[in-house]
């Protein structure tokens, strides 16, 4: 029997060398089995560390400079049997600065192509932000809980091949991309891009940013080097910011002209959560914050905060496209907070239907203030839009815009439109349990609908004039929302309990707590040397 023949049927109660009335007889056999399996199927950790200039061995003691062809060769070999973590160092052993991934000792951080990927199976992770070198003459590896990062210029995964390289998280890198290059860029299944700080430094001359590879080819407006479909993609809790173009391009299908080659269907399974975009495009070219192409099937855009967003170009904060006529699509887009915004062309929130109409499009829980267009905007759909407990402030246009008829329920939307009316909605809307200053705009607005006078609004909000939505104590609001299905919490993922609130925010008073995080300064901005 081979090793590996022995190891899948080393838990298999009925293997008859493991029978338990012959354990007593045989336990070091059933425990050779285990530590076979157990040594077999473990996972495989190395080491980099670019100031290191000893022998490389990938180890700890020997960690490697950087990912060289023979590193790769290991990296490879270890993913065939098991999962594989690659740490960076944090931080120079001197400081607390980020340590620089530097191939070729010029101190400028380089990239890495993970096309050199070529096992398929096990997971392999890059971690930038867990452990550090504490020494560059004698490596001493401890866990690392600050702030600094390894940093890199890039990491793609693109490639004209149109070949995917799954199972790949990366995790805890700085990405200050200094030339052409995307600063991430994904082609492949089961994919994590988490806890990263990505930018373009003031040299970065292309772009997008974080960048699903489009399904399309460039004659579709998509890409030379496109993917196949790919799924299960989850980008969470980065910092992106100062980017060349969209701070997040999610490609997708595009023009639709019935060949393979417009790229449908396109991904799916794409969760974009807890994410911070802010000064989208100031490098350069049209900065939308996320720009969803078409064709994406179950997409979730959830609690990422957007703000600056003011390029000239005209952009959005947040736009998604549509879907074939009878594909499946589900959107969810929700508890994303979007604010401090002069660059919007239409829309903070813009559903359109450049490429396929969409289907199955959810908006809820949103909060949007301080924009200069409108706040939330559907072009078209295939079926019915929810508009959902959004809170909608002081956009230069009407709160909510739809051409198609949208269900408006539980909305707080006030101070849009230079006083005049808060929506424009098309013919067939269905309207309630939503609250207002001025005028509704739309007829019916809905038996249970509030109209706010200056000394509600006074009587409503923490601060709105910082800023601060969230609902002070005996607002009108407060339990006058209808409750709904599907989602039960709000724009913090408070619940709501058994009596909503009208907007984005539950009030303390309920099951909730009402609070609101920190808002980082306007004019933050992290700039690698």
């Amino acid at each position: 029997m081979t090793a590996k023949a022995m190891v899948g049927t080393a838990f298999n109660p009925g293997f008859r060398s493991c029978h338990p009335r012959k354990a007593s007889a045989l336990p070091w056999f059933c425990l050779s089995l285990l530590a076979a399996s157990i040594s077999l199927r473990a996972a495989s950790t190395f080491y980099v560390d670019s100031d290191w200039s000893g022998t490389q061995s990938g180890t700890a003691t020997q960690p490697w400079k950087y990912l060289s062809s023979s590193a790769w060769s290991s990296i490879n070999r270890a993913l065939g049997s098991g999962n594989v973590t690659v740490y960076f160092s944090a931080r120079e052993a001197s400081a607390d600065t980020d340590d620089v991934y530097d191939t070729n000792g010029d101190g400028a951080q380089d990239g890495i192509d993970l096309s050199q990927r070529t096992t398929s199976s096990g997971v392999l992770t890059l971690d930038g932000n867990s452990k550090y070198n504490t020494s560059d003459s004698s490596p001493n590896w401890v866990t690392y809980s600050g702030n600094s990062k390894s940093r890199v210029r890039y990491l793609t995964a693109q490639n004209s091949s149109h070949v995917k390289y799954s199972n790949i998280t990366l995790h805890g890198l700085h990405v200050a991309t200094s030339d052409a290059h995307k600063q991430i860029a994904i082609a492949g299944d089961n994919w994590i891009v988490e806890n990263c700080v990505c930018e373009h430094t003031s040299t970065g001359s292309d772009g997008p940013g974080v960048y699903l590879v489009p399904t399309s080819d460039s004659a579709h407006e998509g890409s030379s080097a496109y993917t196949a479909r790919c799924t299960n993609i989850v980008i969470r809790n980065n910092i992106i910011h100062d980017s060349y173009g969209e701070a997040m391009y999610i490609g997708g299908g595009g023009v639709m002209d019935g060949t393979a080659a417009a790229g449908y269907p396109s991904h799916s399974n794409v969760t974009i959560e807890g994410n911070t975009i802010y000064n989208a495009g100031s490098r350069g070219a049209q900065g939308d914050g996320i720009d969803v192409k078409g064709g994406i099937e179950n997409l979730t855009i959830r609690a990422n905060e957007i703000y600056n967003i003011n390029s000239t170009a005209g952009v959005r904060a947040i736009v998604v496209q549509g879907q074939m006529s009878g594909a499946s699509q589900t959107t969810v887009i929700e508890r994303n907070r979007i604010h401090d915004c002069t660059g919007i062309e239409d829309a903070a929130i813009a559903v359109v239907d450049s490429w396929g109409i969409p289907q199955g499009v959810t908006v809820r829980n949103n909060v949007i203030n301080k924009v200069n267009a409108v706040g939330i905007k559907v072009y078209d759909s295939q079926d019915t839009a929810g508009i959902y407990n959004n809170t909608v402030s002081s956009c230069g246009q009407v709160g909510i815009q739809a051409y198609p008829a949208v269900s408006v329920m539980n909305n707080l939307v006030f101070g849009n439109n230079g006083g005049g009316s808060q929506v424009s909605l098309g013919s067939g809307s269905s309207c309630d349990y939503n609250a207002y200053s001025g005028s509704w705009g739309y007829s019916p607005l809905g038996g249970s609908s509030l109209s706010l006078s200056a000394t509600d609004l006074n009587n409503t909000f923490t601060s709105a004039s910082t800023g601060d939505l969230t609902l002070k104590s005996g607002s009108p609001v407060v339990g006058k929302a209808k409750v709904l299905s599907g989602f039960s919490n709000d724009v913090m993922n408070n619940p709501r309990g058994t009596a909503w609130d009208i907007g984005g925010y539950q009030h303390a008073s309920g099951t909730g707590t009402g609070s609101q995080p920190p808002r980082p300064p306007a004019n933050l901005r992290v700039v690698a040397p």
